[in-house]
């Protein structure tokens, strides 16, 4: 689906900065800022994906300062992009992988696949490391997708051992990976 609503850098600086300011003196306790809305595939008012979400991160940051750390999830990206994304103030990246399965994420994941493949997205997700720190690349794997017929795996056992393969790899690499599990969702 093709999202194009967009709410102005303005307006999303000035919420954090009341969430994460304002109401924080008041007592709340806010965690962190997570910035998301999919991948842009052609450019958003003259910004390419990058540029777009950081002119958001850059703003957000001016107004709330460094105390509380910002997540951008989106496609996976080179060490130089997130050495950007890490210069404007991005501290914690998540690039879903969504399936570990090199074949399943194929077919479950047709436009990453086209778009990065599926070794280059678990190449950018490990060598987000270096860029971000251990235990700060945050990617998710959705459990129970690797399941989905008519391609998924046949059992229960074979698809929590390719998943578990995932989290092992993963891990083993410096990276902290989500889990969500799988629902069905409106269209």
């Amino acid at each position: 689906r093709s999202f194009t609503v967009h709410k102005s850098v303005q307006q999303v600086a000035e919420t954090m900065e009341r969430i994460f300011v304002t109401d924080y003196a008041a007592g709340n306790d806010p965690h962190c800022i997570w910035l998301s809305g999919g991948t842009i595939l052609k450019q958003v008012k003259g910004r390419d994906e990058l540029d777009f979400y950081l002119d958001y991160v850059r703003a957000v940051r001016e107004r709330v300062g460094s105390r509380w750390p910002i997540v951008l999830q989106s496609a996976a990206k080179n060490k130089k992009d997130c050495k950007r994304m890490s210069d404007a103030g991005v501290t914690n990246h998540n690039a879903n992988i969504e399936v570990w399965d090199k074949e399943l994420f194929r077919i479950i994941c047709p436009g990453k696949e086209s778009l990065v493949g599926y070794d280059e997205w678990i190449k950018r997700v490990i060598e987000s490391v270096e860029v971000f720190g251990e235990g700060i690349v945050c990617p998710n794997l959705v459990v129970g997708v690797e399941t989905c017929q008519p391609w998924g795996f046949k059992s229960i056992d074979e698809a929590v051992k390719s998943t578990l393969a995932g989290l092992d790899y993963l891990m083993a690499h410096g990276v902290t990976p989500r889990v969500t599990p799988w629902c069905v969702e409106p269209l």
